[in-house]
């Protein structure tokens, strides 16, 4: 318990967190005053790397 691979795992956690946090909390705010239903597919929008406006929009998540 408490090895190296447990404070490996959380530093990567943490560095995903802070990577998204801000983007996230932005996404969150617009989508509110946007009167979108499901706030957790815009967040899941920006994180495929989706601008904030397009995944508002519920636009179909498939360029790739």
């Amino acid at each position: 318990m408490g090895g190296k691979r447990d404070k490996h795992a959380y530093v990567a956690a943490l560095k995903a967190y802070n990577a998204y946090a801000n983007k996230l909390n932005q996404a969150e705010h617009i989508a509110r005053e946007s009167n979108v239903a499901d706030i957790d597919i815009v967040k899941s929008g920006v994180i495929s790397r989706y601008p904030i406006n397009e995944a508002t929009l519920n636009k179909k998540f498939n360029r790739r």
